[in-house]
């Protein structure tokens, strides 16, 4: 922009805002470290960002709870879960130690029960995109 002799030069930066709404991640485990391997506990498949339910292999150990470890794609969508079935509480950790840069979901068994169902909800950053993960966890 010119005024007389004088000239400014204006930039403008945009970003798009992100419509990803999905997990690059999700893991189970009886163990508190998510680095600690033997307490990983597998699930029916592979993890595939746009496959939304899982059930993981019966847990046969004597924890109350085991984690879901889950990692959005992007780190300013935004993250949920929700009990659906079988479940007394979920604690939420994110940024805790032994967790790298995912967020700990310790989910709590009901009593007596051998089924817990949880929904992850991801939603992007644009507010508008969103996608929901199902996690039947199992224990003996």
């Amino acid at each position: 922009m010119r005024h007389g002799t004088k000239s400014r030069v204006y930039r403008i930066k945009v970003n798009e805002v992100s419509q990803n709404a999905t997990l690059a991640e999700l893991l189970v485990s009886s163990n508190n470290n998510i680095n600690n391997m033997s307490g990983r506990i597998e699930l029916d498949r592979k993890f595939e960002p746009m496959q939304q339910e899982y059930i993981s292999d019966i847990y046969d150990g004597s924890n109350k709870f085991l984690n879901i470890y889950a990692l959005m794609a992007d780190e300013n969508a935004k993250m949920e879960i929700k009990a659906v079935s079988g479940i007394e509480k979920i604690n939420r950790y994110k940024n805790s130690p032994g967790s790298k840069t995912h967020t700990r979901f310790a989910v709590y068994f009901g009593e007596n029960e051998s089924r817990a169902v949880a929904d992850i909800t991801v939603t992007a950053a644009d507010g508008v995109a969103c996608v929901t993960y199902r996690v039947t966890l199992q224990r003996t």
